[in-house]
């Protein structure tokens, strides 16, 4: 199975004192680089992804093992990045594209299929898979939905719950879009979320997030402030009353803002891949209080350039935030870049960039951030042909606790055993000096390290 990844090397190291005095020092390491064991060309492996810190789930909605464009999901291991399973839905048909949209916690995933047939043409579907196994759940279809709603183009899960995105619906009229709550042990529908100001053109839906029971639903095309300047709103995901909208006090038209949402306990982050503020369609991102529903900051990357599109895709977790630009030309036209924040600060403190990136791998078309294992998705890249894809397995931690080698958190003597085993695989946890390399030095790196403590 090791065909299926590779260890790559400790790319950077990220000090505070790169970027601004006050921003916390991180160490980010580029584990693995995912590619299934039977990529083909244009599978556009990597389009979707999702990971809960223990697995990581990748959408590859072009391959074609149930007819031409069917779609397939694939289980790896957030640590080592072997394959454990390939998702398949028993029902699986051409044209579906399997996997546009996928979200895991606790072991289940949640793979979205807008463009399933069920209920007309591209009324759309979604299906639940247990990770462990490979098996499926259930399939969801929301009990009105219809051609052309596009349900299950985006998707989310936590605490049981699961949201589902239907931009495509016309209750409000025509895509003025709309979102689903389900129950992830029953299949069963709880609600039906549908904004109180909702118009025509909105995409409701397009993005969605949920957690501890709040659900964030961005509508990138809302042109309440301004032609498609975009909104989000927040819900109960049990009662389905609508919480709040959100708009950032500098939005313009265009901004496209909820094209991207994230929810994490009392923090919020929302792209606007649209915001001309560095440079036209430069992109950014904003978080918010969940609280008090106020914008906290606007994060811009101020070296970004002309459609870039940062904030295409964005995800948070605890004190960090990591931000999208696909389009970046860094590593070559169109070559991606994820930027990484710390939210205490709104401080960028690192770029995440592929160390064999190259033009039109759309590094970044996906990504998710979960307990310091930041996984980002490239469809363009084509170790399997062109457009097969790929996706990159990254983790961050605090560069005061680089000793905490098995990742659990807390210095103890197994640690040693672990940057051992590190060594021995030539794996990036090895580099304890920062030099990029994996030599004997680093031993005594490792037990200056550990000393100084976390």
């Amino acid at each position: 199975m090791r065909s299926a990844y590779q260890y790559r090397s400790c790319l950077f190291v990220a000090l505070s004192g790169v970027l601004a005095a006050t921003a916390s020092a991180q160490i980010v390491y580029q584990d693995n680089k995912l590619i299934p064991d039977d990529g083909a060309s244009n599978d556009n492996f990597g389009h979707a992804i999702a990971t809960d810190g223990v697995y990581v789930v990748v959408g590859s909605p072009a391959d074609d093992d149930n007819g031409l464009q069917s779609g397939s999901a694939y289980v790896f291991d957030a640590t080592t990045g072997m394959q454990l399973n390939k998702l398949l839905p028993a029902d699986g048909a051409a044209a579906d594209r399997f996997g546009q949209a996928v979200a895991i916690a606790n072991g289940i995933a949640v793979v979205g299929v807008r463009n399933d047939d069920d209920n007309g043409s591209a009324s759309g579907s979604v299906y639940l898979f247990d990770v462990a196994t490979g098996s499926q759940l259930h399939k969801f279809t929301a009990t009105d939905s219809e051609a052309s709603d596009f349900f299950g183009s985006s998707v989310a899960i936590a605490d049981g719950i699961v949201a589902v995105g239907a931009y495509g619906n016309d209750d409000l009229g025509n895509q003025s879009g709309s979102a689903y709550i389900f129950s992830a042990a029953t299949g069963q529908q709880i609600t039906k979320l549908l904004p109180d100001d909702g118009s025509p053109g909105d995409f409701f839906g397009l993005s969605i997030a949920v957690d501890n029971g709040i659900v964030l639903v961005g509508a990138p095309a809302d042109s309440d402030y301004g032609f498609e300047a975009g909104s989000a709103y927040l819900f109960d995901a049990f009662s389905g009353q609508q919480l709040g909208k959100l708009v950032p006090t500098s939005i313009q038209a265009e901004d496209f803002f909820g094209c991207s949402v994230d929810i994490d306990g009392e923090l919020l982050v929302i792209g606007a891949y649209g915001d001309d503020e560095v440079a036209t369609e430069a992109g950014a991102a904003y978080l918010y209080d969940l609280k008090s529903q106020q914008q906290i900051s606007k994060l811009t990357v101020t070296d970004a350039t002309d459609t870039d599109w940062c904030g295409f895709e964005v995800s948070l977790s605890g004190d960090m935030a990591i931000i999208g630009s696909h389009l970046s030309d860094v590593n070559g036209m169109n070559s991606g870049a994820v930027y990484l924040f710390d939210t205490t600060t709104s401080l960028r403190i690192a770029t995440l960039l592929p160390d064999d990136g190259t033009s039109v791998d759309t590094f970044a078309i996906s990504l998710s951030l979960q307990d310091g294992v930041a996984a980002i998705g490239a469809f363009g890249d084509n170790p399997s042909g062109p457009f097969s894809g790929s996706a990159y397995l990254y983790h961050i931690v605090p560069s005061d606790c680089i000793a905490d080698t098995n990742g659990d958190g807390s210095l103890t003597p197994a640690d040693f055993s672990a940057w051992v085993a590190a060594f021995n695989a030539m794996a990036p946890q090895c580099d304890q000096n920062g030099d990029g390399q994996c030599t004997p030095a680093d031993f005594s790196a490792w037990v200056a390290n550990y000393n100084a403590g976390c």
